[in-house]
């Protein structure tokens, strides 16, 4: 799931949140929008499963813009 809903995040994985659940999903969620996001994206993530494996890395086009990776 790629995720850039200008700061709708959370609350899209929300509703995403048992999808993710079930099928261990692949996740890059942008956590740019909201200072925030920062940390209560990575922790909402953890929450639902706490094996994924988590990467902050900067947007290639743009490095100001930051992505979180989800992983299992």
């Amino acid at each position: 799931i790629k995720m850039d809903v200008e700061g709708s995040e959370l609350a899209s994985l929300e509703g995403a949140k048992q999808c993710i659940k079930k099928d261990t999903t692949i996740l890059a969620i942008c956590i740019y929008h909201k200072l925030e996001d920062f940390w209560t994206i990575p922790r909402f993530i953890k929450n639902i499963n706490n094996n994924y494996k988590l990467f902050i890395r900067p947007h290639i086009s743009v490095p100001t813009e930051l992505v979180l990776f989800a992983i299992c």
